[in-house]
């Protein structure tokens, strides 16, 4: 065959399919050149329609309908990112859109854990190094071995960081099974499992070396800056036996984002998934409101914990 006509062929497929798979298998879409302002729109319409969680509502029709009849006289990138975010929201909901694109912040966090005389008070950042989840796991299993009644876990400054190190580092105080699932467009559920020291959140695995178990009571404290991973933390405890939660509101990101960054230096966000809690109770963006509002969690949840351990 010659060699050029092949080279051009493979151009021309990578040109037309390159954005939807790359997007799609990849989580990045590829483009030879810089995409059009209609192209653009074009894929922001296939991701939001495949993917969007709320892709088979009404709003997300209208939208899309919206979306089709702009997209031909969109002639300035500005323009495309007004409507690729229309359709977003309409597809995704309110945590959907059109950003700019910025480095994944890097999680500084480092867990500690100390003792307040029958209760082990747990503080857990953001972090995702290994080192850190079986740390804090051994230490959370070493004051209870030693006594300790209750725990409090402090998750006032819980975000980014990877969720199945963070789900590790407490997991001595989850019991092994689901602790919560995905839910996507289709109803399919991804779960978020613990069994036997490991830990799956539906993309990474975490193992630590601590498996044992523990029944206790345990108190969360939560607030604005509880966040994504935080917020899945906390919802993994939902509906346990002796688990309260104590603060203010969480921020609200309670739900499955995919990021695909644009060559633009924009990025698409899509809501993907639901939470849906063991209890049954279903979240999609909405802040987690606490058991017990309070204006001094530390204090109130300390106390609660020493009066049910």
């Amino acid at each position: 065959m010659n060699l050029p006509l092949i080279v051009l062929a493979g151009a021309g497929a990578v040109y037309r399919y390159g954005p939807s798979l790359g997007a799609r298998y990849f989580g990045r879409p590829f483009y030879l050149i810089k995409p059009s302002p209609r192209r653009y729109c074009e894929l922001a319409l296939e991701l939001a329609m495949r993917y969007g969680i709320d892709a088979a509502s009404m709003t997300a029709h209208k939208g899309q309908l919206v979306a089709r009849a702009k997209m031909p006289r969109a002639h300035s990138m500005a323009e495309a990112h007004e409507i690729a975010d229309a359709l977003l929201k309409a597809a995704g909901g309110k945590r959907s859109g059109v950003i700019d694109s910025a480095p994944a912040p890097i999680p500084t966090g480092v867990p500690k854990v100390e003792r307040k005389e029958n209760t082990v008070l747990v503080t857990l950042p953001g972090f995702s190094a290994s080192d850190y989840a079986n740390a804090t796991s051994k230490s959370i299993i070493r004051e209870l071995e030693s006594g300790a009644k209750s725990v409090v876990i402090d998750l006032r400054a819980a975000h980014d960081g990877e969720l199945a190190e963070m789900l590790a580092a407490v997991s001595p105080l989850l019991p092994d099974g689901v602790a919560f699932s995905y839910r996507d467009n289709t109803n399919d559920l991804t779960p978020v499992s613990l069994f036997y020291g490991q830990v799956d959140d539906g993309e990474y695995q975490a193992v630590i070396d601590g498996k044992q178990k523990y029944t206790v009571p345990v108190a969360l404290l939560i607030g604005e800056h509880t966040r994504g991973t935080g917020e899945a933390v906390a919802l993994a405890f939902r509906g346990l036996v002796d688990t309260r939660t104590f603060g203010t509101p969480t921020y609200g990101l309670t739900c499955w984002n995919a990021v695909f960054p644009m060559p633009d230096g924009t990025s698409f966000v899509l809501t993907t998934n639901t939470i849906l809690a063991r209890t049954g109770a279903e979240f999609c963006g909405e802040p987690i409101e606490p058991d017990s509002p309070t204006a001094d969690p530390v204090t109130d949840a300390l106390t609660w914990a020493s009066l049910h351990g």
